[in-house]
This record gives structure tokens, C-alpha cells and sequence, in this order.
């Protein structure tokens, strides 16, 4: 496992979701985190990643991305699209 996904599992808590995007991006699903709430536990990955890794030459980014569920009437049974 690389570097940057063992600070992502050690920071998550039980029932948020990291999953590797690309080879060089990460999607993290935090379940009831505001936008705030969200770019500090960002910021507690990178901070971790450079505490642990400080001559790392990877510049690490975040951007912060909220999603909501359809509304009623365009659910359909088992799906949200």
C-alpha cells in the first residue's frame, strides 16, 4: 500500500469510504461532514503525510465537493440516478 493511502486509512473513521480515483488522485466519502468539517480532516491527511514523509517531493492538494441526493421524485427503487 503506498504512503499516502495508509495516512488516508489511519485519519478516516469507521464508515467513511477512500477509494483510489487515478494514479494520482484519491475520492474520499465522509457521511455527515459538513464542507468544513471535511477540508479539516483534509488538512489532518496532508499534515499527517508530511509528519510521516517530510522529504517527499509529492505536492498534495485537496478540493472539497458536496453531494446530495436527488430529490424525491427523481429516485427510482434501488438507485439514486
Amino acid at each position: 500500500m503506498d504512503k499516502l493511502a495508509l495516512c488516508i486509512r489511519d485519519t478516516l473513521r469507521r464508515g467513511d469510504v477512500a477509494c483510489k480515483y487515478s494514479a494520482s488522485q484519491y475520492v474520499l466519502l465522509l457521511p455527515a461532514v459538513s464542507g468544513e468539517a471535511c477540508a479539516a480532516v483534509l488538512d489532518r491527511i496532508i499534515a499527517r503525510f508530511l509528519d510521516r514523509h517530510p522529504r517527499c517531493p509529492l505536492v498534495l492538494r485537496r478540493s472539497v465537493r458536496a453531494l446530495e441526493a436527488p430529490p424525491p421524485d427523481r429516485r427510482r427503487s434501488g438507485c439514486l440516478s
